[in-house]
């Protein structure tokens, strides 16, 4: 019994010290600089990051909080322009969801909580589109994947959202359009849309009357 107990040990550590080397070829990529293949290479890093998610480490079992703030700064980041980044941001957002899907009650109220203030942070920025697009991309990721932690926020949520789908950049306006409707699908299965229809009439109708004195 004491051997084999050893023998575990020994097992976890070195599945744990694997786990440390493909996380930091996964940061290595994140990291690399090189601007013909900087996406290509955020997008393997990313993918590395997505798949330790599903990996529980019972020498490490706060790696899976190290990914996801290492994701929440590659969304954060707008130094490329959309266009360049748009797919590694798309992929950032994804993983984001991935770990708050398969995140515990309490991790998700912890994750949770940081990502939801960084998307509010990201929205309010109104002078980079990529920050703005990341915010709606992350806000679509929670309301997908933690329907619950999300319903509980959907005051916040309403006071951005009607000017994220009114950006002047159409990939923010098509990024925030799916925010909405994934906010509205979480608040119809809890309670009555009434209020919400009405906010988009007005919202609706505000855009007519604005179209009409620029015609």
């Amino acid at each position: 019994r004491g051997l084999g107990d050893v023998y575990k040990r020994q097992s976890l550590s070195a599945f744990s010290e694997l786990l440390n080397q493909f996380g930091a070829s996964a940061l290595d990529l994140l990291n690399y600089s090189d601007s013909r293949d900087t996406s290509r290479c955020k997008l393997a890093g990313l993918v590395v990051f997505d798949c330790l998610l599903d990996v529980n480490d019972d020498i490490r079992p706060e790696r899976r909080f190290e990914i996801a703030n290492h994701l929440c700064k590659i969304l954060e980041n707008d130094k490329l322009p959309l266009s360049t980044i748009e797919i590694v941001l798309r992929t950032a957002a994804d993983a984001v969801g991935h770990f708050v899907r398969i995140a515990s009650r309490t991790e998700v109220d912890h994750f949770g909580g940081i990502a939801f203030q960084l998307a509010l942070k990201l929205i309010a920025d109104l002078r980079s589109e990529t920050h703005r697009f990341a915010g709606a991309l992350i806000m679509t990721q929670l309301s997908k994947n933690a329907p619950t932690f999300m319903f509980i926020r959907r005051q916040n949520i309403f006071s951005v959202i009607w000017d994220l789908v009114c950006d002047k950049s159409s990939k923010v306006r098509d990024a925030a359009s799916d925010t909405l409707e994934s906010s509205l699908k979480v608040i119809s299965q809890r309670e009555t849309m009434d209020e919400y229809l009405q906010q988009a009439l007005i919202q609706i109708n505000n855009g007519f009357n604005l179209s009409l004195i620029h015609i």
